[in-house]
């Protein structure tokens, strides 16, 4: 995984980058996007100026992320704990009241419908576990 991305490289396609803006999420809730870790621009690369004011992109990305993570309800809570804020699967078992294999299958399922032809077609995200059909609680 990169130490780093551009706005313009962020596709919400790719699990890295998605892992990565979890990592950075109240960076981005700020309006601020982070410094690139190196201050050297190679040679081919060209500065431009935007019609955006500064924050715009970051809290667009942040809202885009923030939905995704909303519309799968307690699981993408779970992946907000794990990644945002460092919580480990087997402390998030325990809020949760299941296993850490669970916690780590319910995650896993997340990041794959955040990035999923799902999402992008309106399906709704469906937890695949042995509760019974219209309960959305543990």
């Amino acid at each position: 995984m990169k130490d780093w991305y551009s706005p313009r490289d962020i596709y919400f396609e790719d699990r890295d980058q998605i892992i990565w803006l979890l990592e950075i999420l109240p960076t981005l809730r700020e309006g601020r996007w982070p410094p690139q870790p190196s201050s050297y621009l190679p040679a081919n690369v060209s500065t431009q100026r935007s019609s955006k004011a500064h924050f715009e992109t970051p809290i667009q990305i942040e809202s885009e992320l923030t939905r995704r993570l909303e519309a799968a309800c307690q699981d993408g809570a779970i992946v907000l704990m794990m990644y945002c804020f460092k919580e480990t699967p087997e402390s998030l078992s325990k809020y949760f009241r299941c296993s850490y294999e669970e916690v780590n299958r319910r995650a896993e399922s997340v990041l794959n419908f955040i990035m999923g032809f799902n999402f992008y077609h309106g399906k709704q995200y469906r937890r695949r576990d042995n509760h019974k059909e219209g309960t959305n609680g543990l």
